[in-house]
C-alpha cells in the first residue's frame, strides 16, 4: 500500500434517470450511484481499505469491554457509537463521518455484493459526507453539522450497498439530512456511556432512511438548495462550490486515522506530551512521576481551544469515556501511565490512578496563540480558497462567526486573524475560480500548530511542539499502516502480520470473506 498512489479516475457514468434531477441532492445521488470500481483509483481503494481495518480494530479494541456489553454490536448504528465513545473513528476533511461510511455498510450486508462495491460504496460516502460537511460549516465548526455528515455518509453507504437505485438514494439522503438533530458536543465529550447511543443515533437515522426510501416514501430534495435554512434543524449551505468535481477532486485524501483514542483538538497535546516523556526516559533513564509534574503549559490555534472549553474539567469521577474529549484529563493520564493506547483507559487500569491522573489535571492550561490561528488560517485560506471564492464580506463574517471572540467557540482567532494579514489571505480568496476543480487537496493539512511545555518541581522545563495528527494527512504513511495493524492484532502478535495479508490479498476475496476475516 501507499499513500501517494494514484486517486484519478472518471467518476462513474450517470444513470439516465433519477429524481430531483435538477437538485444537488439528486445530483449527488446520481453520480454515488453510477461510481464503479475502476472509476475510484488505487489511492482511494486504498484508504477505504485501511478505513475497514481501522474500524474493525477500534471495534477489536473495545470488545470485551463490560461497560459497552447492553449495546451490542450487530445492532445497526452501535459499531459506530463505540468507535465514537473513545474516539478512535477516523476523520474527513476534520469532520467524522469516516466510520459511519464503514459501519452502515457493514450493517447493510447483503448477499453478492463484491468488496469491490463495498469499497466504492465507503469512497462514495466519503466524497459525499465531506462536501455536505464542508458545504454546511464543519472547517467552522456549527452546531449539527458532525452528526450530519455521518448520516450522510450512512445513507450513501449503506444505501449502495443494499442496491437502492439513484432515485431511491437521493430521496435516502433527503430524508436522513431533514431528520439530523444538534448533538449537544457536552453530549458527546461528556460523561456516561449515554454517548454510545449518541453516537450511533446518526447511522441509524441514516440507515432508517434507507430502508424508508426502498419502500418508495420520498424526501425533501431541494433541501440544499434552499436560502431560508430549510426544515427545523437543517444548516443553509453557505459554500455551494463544496458540491461540485465530484470524481475528479477527491476527498478521500484528507482522510486522517485515529491511531490513539484522543479526540480531535486534544491529539496534538497529548501526543506531544507523550513525545516529552519519551524524550525524559532517554535523557534520565527513568520515567517522569506525577509528583514531578509543577504544571504543564498548552498553547495553541483556536480549534485546539475550543476543545478545552467545551470538555470542561470533570466534576464527578474519571469516566473512560470522558477522558479522550479532555485536554487536561489525557494529558494527565499520560503521565501518570505513560500509555498511549486504549488499555490505559479500561477501569481496572484507570481505578489506582485516578488520584494522580486528577492532581496533574490541575496543572493544566491552556492559552490560545492568535500567530497560531492565523496560521491554520492562512494553510485554510491557500488550500481551500475555492470554497470560499465569490463570498460577500457579509457571507465571510457568518462562515468565521463562530470562531469570533464573541461566537459560541468562546475564543478569539480567526476573526483577528484576518487583520494580521487580511491583504494576502482575500486576495488569494478573491483570485480564486469558484469550485473544488482546482482545489489542491493533497496539500490540505489538519494543521493545529500546538506548543506544550511541562515544568518540574526542580525547575526544569520540557517543550514539545507539534504541526500534525498523528496519522493525518502528511504523516508517514507506513507507519500509519503499521499502527492500525498493531491496533488490529491486539495482543496477538500474528494477527499484525494477518492484518497485512489481508489487506494484499482483498482483490482475491470475496466481500464475506473478508468482512468476517476482518472481523473475526
Amino acid at each position: 500500500m501507499s499513500g501517494s498512489a494514484s486517486t484519478s479516475g472518471t467518476g462513474g457514468a450517470a444513470p439516465a434517470a433519477a429524481a430531483g434531477d435538477a437538485t444537488t441532492v439528486g445530483r449527488l445521488a446520481r453520480w454515488a450511484h453510477g461510481l464503479q470500481p475502476e472509476d475510484i483509483g488505487t489511492g482511494n481503494r486504498e484508504r477505504a481499505l485501511l478505513q475497514q481495518l481501522s474500524a474493525a480494530g477500534a471495534l477489536r479494541a473495545l470488545r470485551d469491554w463490560a461497560v459497552l456489553a447492553p449495546f451490542p454490536e450487530d445492532e445497526p448504528g452501535m459499531a459506530a457509537g463505540r468507535i465514537g465513545w473513545l474516539a478512535l473513528g477516523d476523520r474527513l476533511l476534520g469532520s467524522s463521518g469516516s466510520a459511519a461510511a464503514v459501519t452502515a455498510g457493514w450493517a447493510m450486508a447483503q448477499p453478492g455484493v463484491s468488496l469491490g462495491r463495498r469499497l466504492v460504496a465507503t469512497v462514495a460516502a466519503n466524497a459525499v459526507s465531506a462536501r455536505e460537511g464542508l458545504a454546511t460549516g464543519a472547517l467552522e465548526g456549527a452546531p449539527g453539522v458532525g452528526p450530519r455528515t455521518e448520516v450522510a455518509a450512512a445513507v450513501v453507504a449503506g444505501g449502495l450497498v443494499r442496491g437502492l437505485s439513484a432515485r431511491q438514494l437521493a430521496h435516502a439522503l433527503a430524508l436522513g439530512l431533514s431528520t439530523v438533530p444538534a448533538v449537544a458536543p457536552d453530549l458527546r465529550w461528556g460523561p456516561g456511556v449515554a454517548r454510545v447511543r449518541a453516537g450511533a443515533l446518526p447511522v441509524r437515522l441514516g440507515l432508517e432512511a434507507v430502508e424508508l426510501a426502498a419502500q418508495g416514501v420520498t424526501g425533501p430534495c431541494a433541501l440544499l438548495d434552499r436560502v431560508d435554512g430549510g426544515p427545523s434543524g437543517c444548516h443553509t449551505p453557505l459554500l455551494r462550490a463544496a458540491f461540485t468535481a465530484l470524481g475528479e477532486t477527491w476527498l478521500s485524501e484528507t482522510l486522517g486515522f485515529a491511531l490513539e483514542p484522543v479526540a480531535p483538538g486534544v491529539d496534538l497535546p497529548a501526543q506531544a506530551v507523550h513525545e516529552i516523556l519519551r524524550r525524559h526516559v532517554k535523557a534520565a533513564d527513568k520515567r517522569l512521576r506525577t509528583d514531578q509534574v509543577a504544571g504543564i503549559e498548552v498553547r495553541a490555534a483556536a480549534p485546539v481551544v475550543a476543545q478545552a472549553d467545551r470538555a470542561g474539567r470533570p466534576l464527578g469521577p474519571l469516566d473512560p469515556g470522558q477522558i479522550p474529549g479532555s485536554i487536561p484529563l489525557s494529558i494527565a493520564l499520560r503521565v501518570a501511565s505513560h500509555d498511549s493506547g486504549p488499555g490505559a483507559l479500561r477501569p481496572a487500569a484507570l481505578a489506582p490512578l485516578a488520584e494522580r491522573v486528577a492532581a496533574v489535571a490541575a496543572t493544566v492550561s491552556v492559552h490560545h496563540d492568535p500567530a497560531r490561528t492565523a496560521a491554520l488560517l492562512a494553510h485554510q485560506v491557500e488550500v481551500l480558497a475555492p470554497l470560499w471564492a465569490g463570498l460577500s464580506p457579509r457571507a465571510l463574517r457568518r462562515l468565521l462567526r463562530p470562531l469570533d471572540p464573541r461566537g459560541p467557540a468562546g475564543v478569539g482567532g480567526l476573526v483577528a486573524a484576518l487583520r494580521h494579514r487580511p491583504d494576502r489571505l482575500l486576495a488569494r480568496v478573491r483570485r480564486a475560480e469558484p469550485g473544488l476543480s482546482g482545489l489542491p487537496v493533497g496539500a490540505w493539512r489538519d494543521r493545529r500548530d500546538t506548543e506544550v511545555l511541562v515544568h518540574t518541581t526542580r525547575g526544569g522545563h520540557w517543550p514539545e511542539r507539534r504541526e500534525l495528527p498523528e496519522g493525518s494527512p502528511g504523516w508517514p504513511w507506513q507507519d500509519t499502516v503499521d499502527r492500525l495493524c498493531a491496533r488490529h492484532a491486539g495482543d496477538d502478535p500474528d494477527r499484525a502480520a494477518g492484518a497485512r495479508a489481508l489487506l494484499a490479498a482483498e482483490d482475491r476475496l470475496a466481500a464475506p470473506e473478508f468482512c468476517a476475516a476482518l472481523l473475526a
